[in-house]
């Protein structure tokens, strides 16, 4: 009796089960609303998900608007004569073993919504009873805040201390909901920036590690065309000749600080881009990691299945054993993405440091319609992830 006590904390406090020795490990999975308007044939629906993939899907995103939660598509809500996005995607809760939260913010969002909202006690109280009402009214399992980023791109240095007491007094009244209405509590999450140069000013890691279910760690976007030099969008780990800040732009940098500052492994979920970054060569005869560039180029984000289509039309893909991740250069293009090889390291470096599971961003990115052959099959990128956590889909 006790040792199943004992295993039902470990379930409460991290989502993690282990079974006979077994870890099930917790794959979040992003949907994006917008994602429905991409051009044919890759408009990208709810129908569209596979959610044996996922333990959770995350509905990516609301808005926050003087406030209160505010759905982001025409379609979001149903109507008396349509079934709208969030329904058809709650209702995976019910024909599969998935949970289903609403993700609010995103980058695009900013932080002056946020900030407003957790100015005051009586701000946060009126989101807390709207954030409530919401999710319950549309289904949701729970809450993800995506803040990008507390104390920064506008946001006072106050907003540090702000973000911790949002989350705490959410969390306590996702507590007394569940025990006045008899419903299970509502999850709350978080993603956040996972490099030290933004973590250090944004987040009281310990505190928020005793508030939050899980913690999503962004190791993505390190690098991109705002940059002079090309540099992998999530490498693995740092390049022997980067210097300063530079050598804390990867996967194992940015996760080491937040587990040196208080993140719990367990609750933590390594994040891994199923897209890549793209840079515009100066000069396409210098295409090494770190080669000069100008800008990006168009578009600057490239889903896995339009990579490719590069190299089946001829681009070269190249692997640095350093960052162990692979770029692809064709004419003065050059694409740091992750591939089924990378993927699999870093769902190694998942089990190997003991983290919580992944999760993704974003799902219409993965090769959903097959556009890379049938060696790899339909989402590689996630079946990557499936198999190596040792979770293969039922058959």
């Amino acid at each position: 009796m006790e040792l199943l006590y004992a295993k039902l904390l470990i379930v409460l406090a991290t989502g993690m089960l282990t079974v006979e020795g077994q870890t099930e490990y917790r794959r979040v999975c992003y949907f994006a609303n917008w994602a429905q308007h991409n051009d044919f044939p890759y408009s990208f629906f709810p129908e569209d998900i596979d959610p044996s993939l996922c333990t959770h899907i995350m509905f990516a995103f609301a808005d926050v608007i003087n406030g209160t939660v505010r759905s982001t598509q025409f379609n979001d809500e149903s109507t008396s004569w349509s079934t709208g996005l969030y329904e058809r995607v709650t209702d995976y809760k019910y024909i599969s073993d998935v949970t289903v939260l609403l993700s609010i913010g995103g980058f695009s969002a900013g932080s002056e919504e946020f900030s407003a909202m957790a100015a005051t006690v009586d701000t946060r109280a009126g989101f807390i009873s709207d954030v409530i009402d919401f999710l319950r009214a549309y289904g949701f399992e729970g809450l993800d805040i995506d803040w990008e980023y507390p104390a920064h791109r506008g946001s006072p240095p106050e907003d540090r201390q702000r973000f911790v007491v949002l989350a705490d007094e959410l969390r306590e009244a996702f507590e007394q909901e569940s025990s006045d209405t008899g419903l299970p509590r509502l999850l709350l999450t978080c993603a956040v920036g996972a490099p030290p140069i933004i973590a250090r000013d944004a987040y009281d890691i310990e505190t928020m590690y005793r508030i939050f279910d899980f913690v999503t760690l962004m190791t993505y976007d390190f690098h991109g065309g705002w940059e002079e030099r090309t540099g992998h969008n999530s490498p693995l780990y740092p390049r022997v000749n980067e210097i300063g800040s530079q050598r804390s732009l990867n996967l194992h940098s940015s996760a080491t600080y937040w587990v040196e500052n208080g993140a719990i492994p367990e609750k933590t979920n390594i994040g891994i881009a199923l897209y890549g970054r793209t840079f515009n060569l100066t000069d396409p005869g210098e295409f090494g990691m770190g080669a000069p560039v100008y800008g990006s180029w168009d578009p600057a984000i490239i889903e896995y299945y339009k990579v490719c289509e590069l190299l089946a039309d001829n681009a070269e893909r190249y692997w640095d054993s350093e960052q162990e991740v692979p770029y692809l250069v064709k004419d003065n293009l050059w694409v740091g993405y992750d591939d089924p090889q990378s993927i699999s390291l870093k769902v190694e470096y998942v089990k190997n440091y003991g983290y919580g599971g992944t999760s993704v961003w974003v799902l219409h990115s993965d090769d959903w319609l097959g556009t890379c052959g049938d060696e790899q099959g339909l989402n590689p990128l996630m079946n990557t992830i499936l198999i190596g956590l040792g979770q293969p889909r039922d058959q």
